[in-house]
């Protein structure tokens, strides 16, 4: 009984989500559609049958009947208001298609968009995602139109039954009877498929995964270049071939036995229609009554076929749909309050670790151990450590992309799993190594997204200003109003002229934290210092700055250092100061220094 419930809820569900969507016109006239398309074929068959009698009672009399007539015209009639209905159906459909592919994608983008980091970083939402962009729409409409295909199947047999019982009702029960195999192989098969779906997710993600190293420009160049791109292709086929081997070993065995079924029903249905040719040849009934049933019963065949096929699928479809939508309800693992604290715009701004440890999730080792500092607002804070240290993971729980294993992070004595984080989000701005510029608007465009909404030209001129973007941008066609991507027919541009468009959107909305995370690796050494000069000077005492960064250049100018390793903060203060330690920061710096010179 509770299956029945969780079905009922997963209709209602389908059913608002449609209501909402571009196919609601479709909804209101899909009910009649279907049902009268089951009905219709049978009876157009039994009024061919008697229309064929009354050709053949007319051969007899040698003259035309009133009754053949009216048959004659009720066919052309029948056959005229199925061709129309046919094509308005299609010129809806063909209207409403995209229109309801592209309301699907936005739901999914809305819902990816609201996620946070460790979220998408979880295979189990990895292999829902799948699942749900495999079949998740599909899935969702035919909830709707399972209940109206079985009703229109039902409708079309008791018109079929009706009208066969005239004859002989054993013709219906033997029909029903040899059917049934029909709904044992369809609803073993639904099972048998959706369990290996789920169990081979991962092995198709990776398959994507592969076919997308091939497709992106910049990892194909890469593979071409080092001469591995004809191996990877190598094991996208391999993929493809053992996806396909299980999806045909799972099937192999339902064909055989819907096989098995077939021929059943085949045998009896073949054994009725040689008892109907019979009693056409002794004259027990007439061409067209016997017409009529060989039509018919091949039709109710069909429909108690389908009709077993949805009833045993509502189960497979039904654990689908809860898929899609538990992909849609997904929760994600960073939240915060309604009525969260928000933030001051003249208040002080300090932010505490106090004792921080974080583990990610299915990992035994700690990447940050019981780390304490404090920064406030006008400091310039660097941080340092060798390739896995933990300053990327510090950096992760300061923006609260994870929450601490242990331990309290707090802005101004408050916690910072209390915040409202959007509100939090406005006063800070971030930039990685790796810059992201987007090829669905223009250079200005990108610089732009720093902020919720452009804040108008002066802002934009700062910030490239600050950025010293100005040096290529007037040289770009249309300046920047040009488009990014030369897959767009923009411009494509160089690694550092890349991370300067990436600085200036840091820095667009004036944020009061700025976490840059090796932000000039591409840029020479002379536009790094008047790039840092900037950063580090103008409106540096309006903000609190926290840049990783390897180059020690960079690092002289912080007020204070942490130095990191093994997940813990070993040595903290100013450049000189740490130099003239000794220890960590100053093995790093002469490793460095030698390998310059």
């Amino acid at each position: 009984m509770d299956g029945v419930w969780v079905y009922v809820r997963l209709f209602r569900r389908s059913l608002g989500l449609m209501l909402d969507s571009p196919l609601r016109p479709w909804l209101w006239i899909a009910g009649p559609y279907v049902i009268a398309s089951r009905i219709a074929p049978v009876v157009v068959a039994w009024i061919g049958g008697q229309a064929l009698n009354e050709f053949q009672n007319a051969i007899v009399a040698h003259a035309f009947t009133d009754r053949l007539i009216a048959f004659g015209a009720v066919i052309v009639a029948f056959t005229a208001a199925a061709s129309i209905a046919g094509a308005l159906t299609n010129i809806v459909k063909d209207r409403i298609d995209l229109d309801v592919e592209m309301y699907f994608e936005i739901i999914e983008a809305r819902t990816m968009a609201a996620l946070d980091t460790a979220s998408r970083e979880s295979p189990a939402f990895q292999d829902l995602h799948e699942n749900a962009k495999r079949g998740g729409v599909g899935l969702v409409t035919d909830m709707l139109l399972q209940p109206l295909q079985i009703a229109g199947d039902i409708a079309g047999l008791a018109t079929a039954a009706a009208l066969l019982a005239q004859q002989s009702i054993l013709y219906v029960l033997l029909i029903i009877a040899v059917s049934v195999p029909f709904f044992w192989t369809e609803y073993r098969a639904g099972r048998r498929e959706y369990d290996a779906r789920w169990r081979w997710t991962p092995h198709r993600r990776a398959y994507f995964k592969l076919l997308d190293a091939i497709a992106q420009t910049a990892s194909a160049l890469e593979l071409r270049v080092l001469g591995s791109i004809d191996r990877v292709v190598d094991d996208t086929v391999r993929a493809s071939k053992d996806i396909k081997a299980q999806q045909v070993g799972v099937r192999k065995r339902g064909v055989i036995e819907n096989l098995v079924a077939s021929l059943i029903v085949a045998a009896s249905v073949g054994a009725l229609a040689l008892e109907v040719v019979r009693d056409c040849i002794s004259g027990a009934i007439q061409l067209g009554t016997g017409v009529f049933l060989m039509t018919s019963l091949r039709q109710v065949s069909g429909m108690f076929a389908s009709l077993y096929r949805e009833i045993a699928q509502i189960a497979q479809k039904k654990r689908g749909v809860e898929d899609y939508f538990r992909f849609l309800d997904w929760k994600p693992a960073i939240t915060w309050p309604r009525d969260g604290w928000r933030t001051e715009p003249e208040a002080p701004f300090e932010i505490v670790f106090d004792d921080v440890s974080f583990r990610y999730p299915g990992q035994e080792t700690f990447a940050l151990q019981n780390v304490s500092c404090a920064f406030r607002v006008g400091e310039r804070i660097g941080v340092v450590g060798k390739n896995g240290s933990g300053k990327s993971t510090f950096i992760k729980l300061l923006l609260r992309v994870y929450d601490p294993t242990s331990g309290r992070i707090s802005i101004n004595g408050r916690d910072l799993r209390e915040a409202d984080l959007p509100d939090l989000y406005r006063v800070v701005s971030v930039l990685s190594q790796e810059v992201s510029l987007y090829e669905f608007t223009t250079i200005g465009g990108n610089v732009e997204l720093g902020a919720p909404q452009p804040l108008g030209p002066h802002a934009l001129q700062r910030a490239i200003e600050q950025s010293e973007a100005v040096d290529f941008i007037p040289d770009l066609p249309k300046g920047l109003d040009t488009t990014f991507g030369s897959e767009f027919g923009g411009v494509r541009l160089s690694g550092g002229q890349a991370q300067r468009i990436g600085i200036a959107r840091a820095l667009y909305k004036r944020p009061r934290v700025l976490v840059l995370d090796e932000p000039t690796s591409a840029i020479d050494a002379i536009s790094e210092q008047i790039i840092f000069d900037r950063i580090m000077g103008d409106d540096a005492d309006e903000r609190l700055t926290i840049c990783i960064s390897h180059r020690f250049t960079t690092l002289a100018r912080a007020d204070r250092i942490l130095v990191f390793e093994e997940g813990k903060i070993i040595e903290q203060g100013a450049h000189d100061a740490l130099r003239s330690a000794g220890g960590a920061y100053q093995a790093l710096y002469e490793a460095q220094t030698r390998f310059l010179v």
